[in-house]
């Protein structure tokens, strides 16, 4: 059982059309450049034509392929943001479903809340982001971007949790099975 919930991709969309707009000026400066004899101008509008192509191709991979943003498999949960830098990481982070307490949303940050239980060993300083109100335990809350491109808020708090219980559920009927 793995679930990826893949990043909302706004900005790739924004891009998308930015480089869309460039190429067609790049083209169109082309065609009035065709035939002037002016060198200079058409190599640089060669190269900038490129470029936006570049740019459009890699929007539209960016688009239609997002980058995984949460993971959630049988042993936990891996988020791949970097709160710091506001990117996405390639290796990710894991929670592990037993240093989960509960799981809800905060709505109006858009933010995934996670109580964890004390004596997790997780580095909340690189993998949590901070909310802008402080009613919260620090060292035992982790805060992730609460939306994705399949689900946001309460609806994605909801998802995960019944994954949560699920995974718990799988795993003691495994030790039992053992014993």
């Amino acid at each position: 059982m793995i679930h990826r919930f893949f990043a909302l991709t706004r900005a790739a969309q924004i891009h998308l059309v930015v480089w869309t707009l460039a190429l067609i000026g790049a083209s169109a400066w082309l065609r009035d450049l065709r035939g002037s004899g002016e060198f200079e101008q058409s190599i640089l509008a060669v190269v900038l034509a490129f470029g936006a192509l570049f740019g459009v191709i890699l929007s539209l991979r960016h688009a239609f392929f997002p980058p995984v943003q949460l993971l959630a498999n049988e042993q936990g949960l891996m988020t791949f943001f970097d709160p710091q830098r506001h990117v996405l990481r390639a290796v990710g982070e894991t929670i592990l479903w037993r240093d989960i307490e509960s799981i809800s949303a905060r709505e109006s940050e858009d933010l995934l809340q996670i109580a964890l239980r004390p004596g997790h060993n997780l580095p909340l300083d690189e993998i949590s982001l901070r909310p802008q109100t402080a009613d919260f335990d620090a060292a035992n809350t982790l805060f992730l971007k609460g939306q994705t491109r399949e689900a946001s808020g309460a609806q994605l708090a909801q998802q995960l949790e019944s994954l949560r219980h699920e995974s718990i559920q799988n795993q003691s009927a495994k030790a039992a099975k053992l014993n």
